[in-house]
């Protein structure tokens, strides 16, 4: 009688096939979701470069930024210093066909312009392999970085935000500025309902930071030249730079 080799796979052999498949499957899921991932961060920062190009053919055309109609008011004692809200309808612009929204949430980006709409920003959020930054491109020049280094901050109210009051120099919306490439404030985060997100950092450390990229105008030699600007506080009270590149404070 002639006995037939059976070919057959050792339960130990299952196992390690298994667990092979199983390694290569993960390590494809997440080499193809950090693909995903940052091809909406590029598409963000495509979509920032097209809203830029509208936004000054808007201004060479009507001689100011549109501002949205919702908004939330900045104001720095009592005065309104910038507007901000999110790009979508509610900001009339000509020269847009469609108003970009993220590509993963589909909720429309931030938009912040100054109170005489010379100057704008626009905020998002970078997925940045799962290591939340924010994302910033403006034309706004500051005066002093501790005043208003930016013009979006991590809130979304329909009412005033004030970021400074009577007896400090620096309140909890001080905190909460979104800073270019920064992890302490994003424009909104991923998780429902896509709210601004602050870790509540301490604002005077931030800026103390050495591997902060803190750009900070030096152009403003004079109060005049601030006032020109459109660059004004209530009171006539501002902060700029001095020939020694310091801040000091000048009641003008």
């Amino acid at each position: 009688m002639i006995k037939k080799n059976i070919l057959a796979f050792t339960f130990v052999e299952i196992i390690v096939s298994i667990t092979i498949l199983v390694i290569l499957s993960t390590l494809w899921f997440y080499s193809y979701s950090q693909h995903l991932s940052d091809a909406r961060d590029t598409e963000r920062k495509s979509d920032f470069a097209n809203i830029m190009s509208s936004l000054k053919l808007h201004k060479q055309k009507r001689a100011t930024y549109p501002s949205p109609w919702s908004s939330t008011d900045i104001v720095y004692s009592w005065g309104i210093v910038a507007i901000q809200w999110r790009f979508d309808d509610s900001v009339v612009i000509s020269t847009l066909d469609k108003l970009p929204k993220d590509p993963y949430i589909k909720v429309p980006y931030i938009y912040s312009v100054t109170g005489n709409k010379q100057e704008f920003q626009l905020s998002a959020t970078l997925e940045n392999n799962n290591s939340y930054t924010a994302l910033l491109e403006w034309d706004y020049k500051t005066v002093a970085r501790n005043i208003m280094p930016t013009l979006s901050i991590a809130v979304e109210w329909l009412t005033n935000i004030e970021i400074k009051d009577w007896y400090l120099d620096w309140t909890t919306n001080r905190d909460k500025f979104v800073l270019n490439k920064w992890i302490h404030n994003i424009p909104y985060s991923f998780v429902s309902p896509y709210a601004p997100y602050s870790d509540w950092s301490n604002f005077l450390w931030i800026m103390s930071d050495p591997d902060k990229e803190f750009w900070q105008n030096s152009d403003y030699r004079s109060c005049q030249e601030i006032i020109d600007d459109w660059k004004f506080f209530w009171s006539w009270e501002y902060q700029i730079l001095s020939s020694t590149w310091t801040l000091i404070n000048i009641n003008c």
